[in-house]
């Protein structure tokens, strides 16, 4: 299997919560070229998953799911990594090391677009994850396309 490329929710979706359906055609080729697609988000501060919670996560999860394959895509699964001041890094670390061994591939082979400046940026520039900050969602059919074609 080849090693997933990780993209930040908050480039996927817009402002009413949804897909921008001009990232179908990207995250279609993903799917062709067999490259496994796993969405990663931060985990609330103090997120506690109740019923409701945990459905409406759920909700979202499967909302994002069949949009990207009515667009010819594939979602693998989503990360929820948590950014707490209290969580030490080796819990964050164990998420992407279980997240790794589970493609069975090493953290550098694995590829993660993030939102330039962002926490997200900021946890995985210390891990040995492929980390590709961009701008905006604009930019991330090109930076897909990139990873793809080397």
């Amino acid at each position: 299997m080849k090693p997933p490329i990780l993209i930040d929710v908050a480039l996927m979706i817009n402002a009413k919560g949804q897909i921008d359906p001009v990232l179908l055609p990207a995250l279609a080729k993903l799917n062709q070229a067999d490259r496994p697609l796993v969405l990663i988000a931060e985990r609330p501060d103090g997120w506690k998953p109740t019923r409701s919670r945990v459905d409406l996560a759920l909700q979202q999860q499967q909302d994002l799911e069949a949009t990207i394959n009515r667009g010819g895509g594939m979602l693998d699964a989503v990360l929820y990594l948590e950014f707490s001041l209290f969580t030490r890094k080796r819990h964050r670390m164990a998420a992407l090391t279980d997240l790794a061994d589970r493609y069975d591939r090493p953290l550098d082979q694995i590829h993660a677009i993030v939102p330039e400046q962002s926490r997200m940026t900021e946890l995985l520039q210390d891990t040995d994850v492929q980390v590709y900050p961009i701008q905006g969602q604009h930019e991330l059919q090109d930076r897909i396309s990139t990873i793809l074609s080397s």
